[in-house]
């Protein structure tokens, strides 16, 4: 009898153990997605800001060497190109980085939706080795065997 209740008192506790890990998996899950569509988000605005910026330094400059008596030909042309290219770039930078870090926060949800599969499935089998072997030597999850 005490058997039993030992194996009762086991099989509820892997039962809990096992659904509070899926639990905590699929909420670690949702916060990487979560994660992953702001990290979206901000390499989008702050691709715009570096484009703002980057409009800004080229009027900024043309309009200092239009002022200072120079055509926008020649040297002054080539800053001012030069400006539009980094400022392209760094737009495109931005842009990379945001949809890099919302690609590796999908994937960390990708892994946590498996490994809460993978859970369930571990919960089972811990049960199922402890209903043939008994509590706490049960092949999954267990001391590792029947000794």
């Amino acid at each position: 009898m005490l058997q039993l209740a030992s194996l009762g008192v086991g099989l509820t506790a892997t039962a809990v153990s096992g659904i509070q890990q899926r639990q905590a998996l699929a909420y670690n899950a949702k916060l990487a997605k979560q994660r992953a569509e702001l990290a979206s988000q901000q390499g989008a605005r702050a691709a715009e800001a570096a484009q703002e910026q980057g409009e800004r330094a080229i009027g900024t400059a043309a309009a200092a060497a239009g002022a200072s008596g120079l055509n926008l030909g020649g040297s002054a042309a080539d800053v001012l190109g030069d400006l539009a290219g980094q400022q392209r770039y760094n737009t495109t930078a931005l842009i990379y980085q945001g949809n890099t870090e919302r690609a590796a926060a999908l994937s960390e949800a990708a892994i946590m939706k498996q490994q809460r599969t993978q859970a369930g499935w571990n919960t089972v089998l811990s049960m199922g080795g402890s209903i043939l072997y008994g509590p706490g030597r049960g092949g999954w999850g267990g001391t590792g065997g029947r000794g």
